[in-house]
């Protein structure tokens, strides 16, 4: 008789992983003729072969196996949907959608064919085609972990963040100690905690207010809460005290989220990044600072765990320890457009601008829209009194200006200018973006929110 075939759980993008596969509940497939009859000496033999690469996890040797079989039973459902699976495993995506759809043709309700069906079609970017396998096999197998993830991966990649958590959910309440599921659910809380930061900023043009939403104290951190507070919300869409709460608790389940994935794989610097991320979001910038260098620790070639590291310590004010995890970052990945433009900017701030200005340089060639750059620039530029070219520098950050920061620094550019109508007219700007009502800022130095560089 067969032997049990398992599933395979789908890790974070882009790749699946074999983790959630043993642990998860199995398919037992029963294989037609090859069940409970006698079978020719050859064909026992590569039964055997197939079962032995899967216990041994190689899914390349298991799949030539199952081509051998099918060469006696080429239109065989079961073999076919093992095929197909074989190769899902072993990444060969594309090579897995034929034997998984001739099986689909010979049984169109089977959950495998089309759980692997769409796990392969997810595997080669085509989330919208994966999408009515998903759904399929979820409905096929109600109870399975592993249909729910997948569906729930579908739905994060086509950015339906909000169905893609209750999937999340329902895939943690089968497999409550696979940290695949709960890095996945941690990053649709994020992702509707970022919806609802948007949602904020938009009734509310003030990044301020927005920013200080998502520090706000007196917030829900359980699941029911969460429902609760997105129930409210619904009810009054526009109740910006509704609207942080929603959004402050999603921010609250994404870090417990990622914490159990931590808590679950310690040795993950992917799930510690996403912590770290998630942190950083919620202000706990020291916290954040400390999972970037746990990650680094454990992948100590990880660019984007460096440069993540030297934003944690610039957010925390500790613009001192940012700049060897900066170098580092560097060293790593000389191109980046974002370890340029935080080493320009860190550089700039100390007064360095000769030696930050070929940094800047260097990130707006390769990311003309990233407005820290063009607004540190600017600032170079002030400080050699070069005014018509920080004037130039500083309007290129003007599409990006969340908060006002960047019409307030162009107003002082416009002041050394001698050009006081425009400059009043930039700091009216300023003033719609923060809610103030005329009068002058309380303060006209310091890092506004848009200005730090995102990790």
């Amino acid at each position: 008789m067969e032997a049990v075939v398992r599933y395979c759980a789908g890790a974070p993008p882009p790749q699946l992983s074999y983790r959630s596969m043993s642990s998860l509940a199995p398919f037992l497939l029963l294989l037609g003729a090859w069940v409970g009859i006698s079978q020719p000496q050859p064909a026992m033999d590569w039964r055997a072969k197939a079962a032995e690469a899967r216990r041994h996890q190689d899914f390349a040797a298991a799949a030539d196996a199952y081509r051998k079989l099918l060469e006696s039973d080429p239109d065989n459902p079961q073999l076919l949907t093992n095929l197909g699976m074989m190769l899902s495993l072993a990444a060969r995506h594309a090579e897995a959608l034929a034997p998984l759809d001739r099986a689909l043709e010979r049984d169109p309700d089977s959950v495998p064919a089309h759980l692997f069906s769409g796990l392969s079609l997810l595997g080669l970017g085509r989330a919208r085609e994966a999408l009515p396998h998903l759904e399929r096999a979820r409905k096929g197998d109600p109870a399975g972990a592993l249909p729910a993830l997948g569906l729930a991966r579908a739905l994060s990649a086509l950015g339906e963040f909000r169905r893609a958590n209750d999937e999340f959910d329902a895939a943690a309440g089968r497999d409550p100690d696979n940290p695949e599921i709960w890095a996945g659910l941690g990053a649709t809380y994020a992702s509707v905690a970022n919806q609802a930061a948007a949602h904020i900023a938009a009734l509310h043009p003030t990044a301020a207010a927005a920013s200080d939403a998502r520090q706000a104290a007196g917030h829900y951190k359980t699941r029911p809460h969460w429902l609760a507070a997105e129930a409210g919300q619904k009810r009054m869409p526009d109740d910006l005290t509704l609207l942080i709460r929603f959004m402050r608790s999603s921010l609250d389940l994404a870090i417990a989220s990622h914490q159990r994935a931590v808590d679950l794989a310690p040795g993950s610097a992917v799930y510690r990044m996403m912590l770290g991320a998630s942190l950083l979001t919620a202000g706990r910038n020291a916290e954040a600072a400390a999972q970037y260098e746990r990650a680094v620790a454990i992948r100590p070639d990880s660019a984007e765990g460096w440069l993540a590291l030297a934003i944690a310590h610039r957010m925390d004010g500790a613009d001192d320890r940012a700049r060897v995890p900066l170098e580092r970052a560097l060293r790593l990945n000389p191109d980046s457009a974002e370890a340029n433009g935080v080493m320009g900017d860190l550089l700039a701030g100390e007064g360095e601008f000769d030696k930050a200005r070929p940094y800047l340089e260097k990130a707006l060639a390769r990311s003309p829209g990233l407005a820290p750059a063009h607004a540190a620039l600017s600032k170079g530029y002030v400080a050699q009194s070069r005014f018509d070219l920080a004037l130039e520098e500083i309007r290129k950050a003007l599409p990006y200006d969340r908060d006002g920061a960047y019409y307030y620094q162009m107003s002082l550019v416009l002041r050394h200018l001698g050009r006081v109508g425009d400059a009043e007219a930039a700091l009216d700007q300023f003033r719609a973006r923060r809610g103030l009502r005329g009068g002058t800022p309380a303060r006209e130095e310091g890092p506004a929110a848009n200005q730090r560089p995102a990790p």
